[in-house]
């Protein structure tokens, strides 16, 4: 599904997109470069992190408790 579309030649302005709603999002390139994508998660919480190459991750600032990490 594409949700939007921006040509971005060389020299071209930036472009913004404002995402409202919490969930995940592929970009890509539709010039068939298939090296050129990202993963791009929004998210209602704060406390979020990614991993690193090894799948390790740390969230900071988390307020004591006990949490269950799904």
């Amino acid at each position: 599904m594409t949700y939007f579309r921006a040509a971005m030649p060389k020299g071209a302005p930036v472009h913004a997109q404002v995402l409202n709603e919490p969930g995940g999002l592929e970009l890509r390139s539709d010039l068939g470069r298939k090296w050129m994508r990202a993963d791009l998660f929004v998210s209602a919480s704060p406390f979020v992190a990614k991993t690193d190459a090894a799948g390790c991750f740390v969230i900071r600032d988390l307020p004591k408790g006990s949490y269950a990490v799904s």
